[in-house]
């Protein structure tokens, strides 16, 4: 829904969004690649190995954030990435983030392919205008 929203591009599930927070002229430029799911897994380290795949072919993203994975993960990792515009390699700290579930889990679909149970919320990225930083906040439901 948010990539439809922003018109941004995308292929089946998943999109890189590049986001500008405050003025245009001096404000901060995120990029976040944004994924529906992990297919047919259930276990954090597969999870995180193809986040760290996904990686290494959409390179120089802030923020690799997987949803619809019912459990909760926040790493932050430095990695080196190319920068080609000014031909050297640049070190940045790169977020990878999956969020818990907002349905419920009785009877769905989660509970039939045997997902642990995960506690109700959603992840929110806060990010700054006049510093760059990336903030994971895990919002759970009363």
């Amino acid at each position: 829904m948010l990539i439809t929203f922003l018109d941004c591009p995308w292929i089946r599930w998943e999109a890189v969004l590049s986001i500008t927070v405050g003025d245009s002229r001096c404000g901060q430029n995120y990029t976040i690649y944004v994924r529906h799911a992990v297919s047919n897994s259930s276990k954090p380290p597969v999870i995180l190995g193809a986040m760290f795949a996904k990686s290494r072919t959409v390179q120089g993203c802030d923020a690799y954030w997987f949803a619809h994975n019912h459990m909760y993960l926040a790493e932050s990792l430095p990695t080196l990435t190319p920068d080609p515009r000014h031909g050297k390699v640049k070190q940045k700290l790169q977020h990878f983030v999956m969020g818990d579930s907002f349905m419920s889990y009785d009877e769905s679909y989660a509970e039939q392919h045997g997902y642990p149970i995960p506690n109700p919320g959603q992840v929110a990225l806060r990010l700054y205008k006049d510093h760059r930083e990336i903030e994971v906040k895990r919002l759970l439901y009363p």
